[in-house]
């Protein structure tokens, strides 16, 4: 039997276990809580869980940062135009380690020319100080002005800064904070208690708010996590292609009147990656050299912005047209780039495709009658007009001035069904069918009284012909093996040419003044295709960058060549009118097709 000492010492011991037990609990309960981080934003005065992709952030910010990421205390700001002279990209680990345990960050310098300043402030002219109510965003004023991560207090304004204010035409070096790379900026939205940073800062020290924390070993020493990558192409094997994804942040208190931004992880803009020569535009912190953060590409607009697929865009002046099926079917849309409007062209339930425009007419295939018909609709009189009514196939329709050309399904050839090029004439009415005994006639293109297309003749070889409109004459132009996709501008003709060794089809340009062939491709064992002319100008989709569809230009003037394009996702179908390029491009959420434009300069 226990006497009652030991009985006082069990129930002791008891209540000691139970306790631990309990303890024990409560702190993998909160463990568990700052290792599965919330997306979601607390109202004011509860808990603060700031997102893990911000963390990964600020910490890499603050870690190699120093004389590296962080912008310095005193600078002038401006936006400016400015074109790549060169570029260094390394890989930097956290803390430099020659064994670095982690996947390296992107570390990106450059010569860059400012070729136009859009506008500048210069620190002296800048205010002294910034209500803390509304800091302006992603800036935290005073000496210890950092990109996001800041950590530190107001001072008074730094005197004025010992360096000549940027000028137009001069090279500076410049530091681009995330990556001349292909890269994603996503935000999201944290609460900044009034007062600032510093503030919030304060309250997550005291313990009256919590942020997550990354783990920390032995010694105290964090285990920094790398920048994150979202690969693209994962469907083709061997290529690597892949965007950095970087997290900002806009705070409550950044937003008038209390109205808070519901931005989640799927808000981001696209860094298409930069290369020698190109040029770019960007808001810039200034010392006597550059802070870049993000650029867009100068001359680079995205056209739509609506998350279902629009695709085969053509251009005439300042309209493009495209096909668009936003409302469950598909429709022909189109931009005026002078006015910024998009209007919606054709609201038949059935579909619209394969637009193509001149002037104030868009024509394109309608299958609302059961079968695919060429239509017609004026700008100006905002009328709808039917061109074709066989109870077969017209598709593919092109127009310029007058004539209105497609490709028509009606007869067959033998066992054949055959593809024929056929005309209508606005003016008299008039239809007429060029192309006879063929197994096909397609992929045409016209400009002004000529026509070409790729042709099929019985004897099965694949040929260019030219119909001159004025005189009725076809030409067939024979060459060894095959000549495909065909596009003209005046006296010029680009196609892909077959020929062996280059049998994945290279580029050529044809004059058919001189009979004279120009190679303009010389990738014997990558694909180029869909080349569009215009001018002095020739484009097309090249694969030679990781077996990624790039847009690439070619000035037969300057005999120089340019990669338009430089994101990992996929551009294709391009078209171009004087200085103007417009393609459809699947780089935005879900991969769904856009409409982009690219404005050439001289």
């Amino acid at each position: 039997m226990m006497n009652m000492k030991q009985k006082y010492f069990l129930i002791l011991g008891v209540i000691a276990i139970l306790g631990i037990i309990l303890i024990s609990g409560c702190v993998q309960k909160q463990e568990q809580t700052l290792k599965e981080p919330s997306r979601d934003i607390s109202p004011v005065g509860e808990m603060i869980i700031t997102p893990e992709p911000l963390v990964i952030y600020q910490d890499y910010l603050e870690t190699i940062g120093e004389g590296l990421r962080t912008t310095p205390p005193v600078y002038d700001r401006g936006v400016i135009e400015a074109t790549i002279i060169s570029i260094t990209k390394s890989d930097v680990c956290p803390y430099q380690e020659e064994n670095c345990s982690i996947e390296p960050y992107p570390n990106d310098w450059g010569m860059v020319r400012v070729d136009k300043i859009i506008s500048y402030t210069p620190h002296s002219e800048e205010p002294s100080e910034q209500p803390s109510e509304q800091p302006s965003r992603g800036e935290p004023s005073g000496e210890e002005k950092t990109t996001p991560g800041y950590k530190g207090k107001d001072v008074s304004k730094p005197k004025t800064p010992e360096y000549e204010p940027l000028q137009e035409g001069q090279e500076v070096l410049a530091h681009f904070i995330l990556s001349t790379r292909p890269a994603k900026v996503r935000y999201i939205t944290v609460y900044v208690p009034r007062g600032g940073p510093e503030l919030m800062q304060e309250s997550l020290e005291n313990g009256s708010e919590q942020t997550t924390k990354h783990e920390v070993e032995p010694g105290g020493k964090k285990i920094f996590k790398p920048i994150p990558k979202e690969p693209v192409h994962t469907d083709l094997p061997g290529i690597d292609d892949y965007y950095y994804v970087f997290t900002t942040k806009v705070s409550y208190s950044e937003v008038e009147e209390g109205l808070v931004p519901e931005f989640n992880i799927t808000a981001e803009k696209v860094l298409p990656g930069l290369e020698v020569g190109d040029e770019f535009i960007a808001e810039i912190r200034y010392d006597g050299r550059l802070y870049v953060e993000e650029y867009n590409i100068a001359g680079l607009k995205q056209i739509t912005t609506n998350e279902a697929q629009q695709v085969s865009p053509a251009i005439y002046g300042d309209k493009i047209v495209w096909a668009d099926n936003r409302n469950g079917n598909w429709d022909i849309y189109m931009y005026d780039l002078e006015t910024e409007q998009e209007k919606q062209i054709t609201t038949n339930s059935n579909d619209q495709t394969d637009p193509d425009i001149y002037g104030n007419n868009i024509v394109y295939a309608d299958n609302r009658n059961g079968n695919l018909d060429i239509y017609l609709y004026n700008l100006e009189t905002s009328r709808e007009r039917q061109i074709t009514n066989d109870e077969t196939d017209q598709v593919s329709p092109k127009i310029f001035g007058n004539i209105i050309v497609w490709v028509d399904n009606r007869h067959t050839y033998g066992t054949f069904p055959g593809q024929d090029i056929y005309i209508y004439n606005l003016e008299t009415g008039d239809e007429k069918q060029l192309t006879s005994n063929k197994i096909w006639a397609g992929a045409f293109a016209i400009y002004e009284n000529k026509i070409v297309w790729e042709d099929m003749w019985t004897g099965g070889e694949i040929d260019v012909s030219i119909y001159d409109l004025e005189t009725g004459n076809e030409t067939r132009i024979e060459l060894p093996d095959a000549q495909m996709s065909p596009d003209i501008y005046d006296n010029k003709i680009a196609w892909l040419d077959y020929n062996p060794p280059h049998v994945n089809g290279d580029v050529f340009l044809y004059d058919i003044n001189t009979k004279n062939q120009t190679r303009i491709t010389f990738d014997n064992l990558i694909h180029q295709y869909s080349p569009k002319i215009y001018s002095d100008k020739i484009v097309w989709v090249d694969q030679k960058i990781n077996g990624v569809e790039d847009i690439w230009l070619y000035d037969l003037e300057t005999r120089r060549g340019k990669r338009i394009t430089r994101d990992p996702s996929s551009q294709q179908a391009p078209e171009i009118y004087e200085n103007k390029i417009v393609w459809q491009d699947n780089r935005n959420k879900g991969g769904n097709w856009d409409i982009y434009l690219y404005e050439v300069t001289e």
